[in-house]
């Protein structure tokens, strides 16, 4: 009698299995993309709400045919999704979290300086570091909490990426704030940045308000230095 209810108990998880596996084995890439096609990044977190079911070998086969991209460990991409600024963006957010856009890629994004950036540089709270993935280099520089403010959502592109990019009065902080060294006419020099541009961008009562928040009196010197140096050009 014992053996009799072992057997079947035995039988039921078996069953289960075979039913669980064949969910795997049957789920289509078409039905993934369908479901997951308004992500313009997505992590495994996303995948298994979607499909709690899902094994990881499934994702590695279909990395391997050339229909995902996987950027860093547990973020993805559609293969076929164009490689555009806003993806990029996007992926700079996304995959390093929470992070903003600043320093030189923001500076360049406002027309402030004129070098093209090879790497998007980001904020944020974790540690600094740079990844390297298929799609670009990202370099995150850290802050402390109390920084994590001064910037804007936008909206690029066809799709609308939502990113998060440093106000201009910002990105010179920030850039500032992380490099003390730039502390005189000859190092904002060789910054290269557009007077004119800087003029019509940035708004001084928003650096003032900003530059408040960051109780940094060195600081405070070198941007008033700066501001000497740009305005009076």
């Amino acid at each position: 009698m014992i053996n009799a209810i072992y057997l079947n108990i035995l039988l039921i998880c078996f069953l289960k299995m075979l039913k669980l596996a064949s969910m795997r084995n049957n789920l289509t890439f078409l039905q993934f993309k369908n479901a997951l096609k308004d992500f313009p990044v997505f992590s495994t977190t996303d995948i298994y709400k979607a499909f709690p079911n899902i094994h990881r070998r499934r994702l590695h086969e279909w990395v391997g045919r050339g229909l995902l991209k996987r950027i860093v460990k547990g973020y993805y991409i559609f293969s076929d999704v164009p490689i555009e600024e806003g993806l990029i963006y996007s992926t700079a957010n996304r995959i390093y979290d929470p992070s903003y856009i600043s320093l030189q890629s923001a500076l360049n994004w406002y027309g402030l300086i004129p070098e093209f950036i090879p790497q998007v540089t980001s904020v944020s709270t974790k540690k600094t570091t740079t990844l390297s993935t298929s799609i670009g280099s990202f370099a995150y520089s850290s802050v402390k909490e109390s920084l994590m403010f001064g910037y804007d959502v936008l909206l690029l592109g066809d799709r609308g990426y939502k990113i998060k990019m440093a106000y201009p009065e910002k990105a010179i902080l920030d850039l500032l704030y992380l490099n003390t060294h730039l502390n005189s006419v000859d190092h904002f020099f060789e910054l290269r940045l557009n007077s004119e541009m800087f003029r019509e961008k940035v708004r001084p009562d928003v650096l003032s308000q900003y530059l408040s928040f960051f109780s940094n009196k060195s600081l405070s010197k070198r941007v008033n230095i700066l501001l000497n140096f740009m305005i009076g050009k």
